[in-house]
């Protein structure tokens, strides 16, 4: 169970710590406030090692097309010079420290057929300090010429061991029991 978590520069959050979490949270506020990126930020502290989560937050959100402005989404500011740094404990004394960057790199390759060819290809590296051990991965966006994204694991690859359930609103009430049920 997550006792706290520290949220800085994610989305419209700044920094934001939050302590005496429970078993059960209740999260209340106006309508654009930031209580979805609070949950969307607790989702990936939980999952620190898959970067695929970044994109599924904000599939979840309705951006469905894989592109480097909606990695941007979850930077605040929308600027890629703010770290991501989503930090806190749980269980007993465990601490975990997720840091989120963003990376552009510009290829250029020669075609027969056009000119030069630059490409604009998109990073997020995700270093993640579980219990005083280091992992990282990386999501690589190959460019506007790709829909897809791949990870890398730069490291050994880390079993999980907190879960975490994404729950929409606009998912069916009944479903959403059986999804309790499976924590």
């Amino acid at each position: 169970m997550i006792e706290n978590i520290s949220i800085k520069d994610f989305r419209g959050i700044r920094n934001l710590t939050i302590e005496k979490l429970g078993k059960v949270n209740i999260i209340l506020g106006n309508n654009n406030c930031g209580k979805t990126s609070v949950l969307d930020a607790i989702l990936l502290f939980c999952g620190a090692t898959n970067p695929k989560l970044s994109v599924v937050i904000n599939w979840a959100r309705k951006y469905s097309k894989i592109s480097d402005e909606m990695f941007l989404l979850n930077f605040y500011g929308m600027n890629p010079q703010n770290q991501i740094v989503l930090s806190g404990n749980y269980g007993i004394s465990k601490k975990r420290i997720l840091k989120i960057s963003y990376r552009e790199e510009n290829s250029e390759s020669i075609s027969v057929e056009k000119s030069n060819i630059s490409e604009k290809h998109v990073f997020l590296n995700f270093d993640a300090e579980i219990c005083g051990k280091t992992y990282n991965t990386q999501l690589k966006f190959p460019g506007a010429s790709s829909s897809e994204a791949s990870v890398t694991y730069l490291k050994e690859e880390y079993t999980e061991e907190l879960k975490c359930l994404y729950i929409s609103s606009s998912d069916p009430f009944y479903d959403n029991v059986d999804l309790f049920s499976e924590l």
